[in-house]
């Protein structure tokens, strides 16, 4: 049975949080100052926004999914990384964004072959930031 593929697949820039080298308040559990973070990461992924756009509460824009990225399970096993939350997507297709990874799920289930992919959902942090979110 062949395994799927993406559909329209454009590259992504992904911008991975380091843990390990991030300096850490023991008391507060958050980090000093910020975050530290991995090299670049260039990985093909079908993008899908959420056509329902920001939503909003009584105070201001809620942090909702804005969409989510869908990889291959092989592609990510070739570059040794798993999605993870507070991950960033920095570039969509050359475009520059402000997108952080919120939830990562397993999809594409075959029979014999487990999850062929993993569907990473994303949020726009800084709506006010003007930086292009949507496709």
């Amino acid at each position: 049975m062949p395994l799927p593929n993406l559909i329209h697949p454009v590259e992504i820039v992904l911008s991975r949080k380091d843990n390990a080298a991030t300096v850490f308040d023991p008391h507060a559990r958050e980090p000093v100052r910020e975050v530290a973070r991995q090299a670049d990461l260039r990985i093909d992924a079908q993008v899908s926004y959420n056509p329902r756009g920001p939503e909003y509460d009584q105070i201001g824009p809620a942090e909702k999914v804005t969409g989510y990225l869908l990889m291959l399970q092989e592609d990510l096993a070739d570059r040794s990384y798993i999605p993870k939350r507070g991950d960033r997507i920095t570039s969509v297709e050359g475009e520059v964004t402000s997108l952080w990874i919120t939830h990562v799920f397993n999809a594409g289930h075959y029979p014999g072959h487990g999850a062929t992919m993993r569907r990473a959902y994303f949020t726009d942090r800084r709506p006010g930031a003007n930086l292009p979110t949507q496709g």
